[in-house]
């Protein structure tokens, strides 16, 4: 599933919804990566929705007064992501500007860490800059392919493939 960037829930468009259709449904696929039961909340006045739709009976039900609890814990959670997610890209930036001041070092100390750096340096050069990137992310920063994901608001399994993909590439560049 292709992650979008998750936008806050507007209570006031929820109710708006609900008076016009009697329901507003939350996929819990935002929320939760491959959650067994429940697919949807359903969020309704209708103290009867279950009766007058069976099809929705394994859903949950919540009044939009109970939904509200939610949807404030909801966009913390929103928010604290997006903070996250800003934090990581800042510190990113700076390693790579960091990467960058050291070409203007002095002449010893970039042969020193060229002799040592060169042939990763070189087999991670040849990367594309997604490639670039994720590597960085999860080699250095250590970050999980998911959280990666999150990150990039991809799909975990593109993640995965161009991670597997950076590391072939960097064995065949190395042999």
């Amino acid at each position: 599933m292709k992650r979008t960037e998750f936008k806050k829930i507007d209570m006031k468009l929820v109710k708006e919804i609900i008076s016009k259709k009697g329901f507003y449904y939350f996929s819990l696929d935002r929320v939760y990566e491959r959650f067994c039961g429940a697919n949807y909340i359903i969020v309704t006045d209708d103290p009867h929705f279950k009766e007058r739709h069976p099809r929705f009976a394994k859903e949950i039900i919540m009044t939009p007064a109970q939904f509200e609890l939610y949807a404030a814990e909801y966009n913390d959670r929103i928010a604290y992501d997006d903070r996250e997610r800003k934090r990581i890209l800042k510190k990113e930036e700076r390693v790579l500007n960091e990467a960058e001041l050291t070409a203007d070092d002095t002449v010893e100390n970039q042969v020193m860490r060229k002799l040592q750096n060169e042939r990763i340096y070189s087999a991670v050069k040849n990367l594309t800059d997604k490639q670039k990137k994720r590597v960085i992310r999860y080699f250095y920063y250590g970050l999980t392919e998911r959280k990666i994901a999150e990150i990039e608001n991809v799909s975990y399994k593109q993640i995965r493939k161009s991670i597997e993909q950076a590391k072939k590439k960097i064995k065949k560049f190395l042999k």
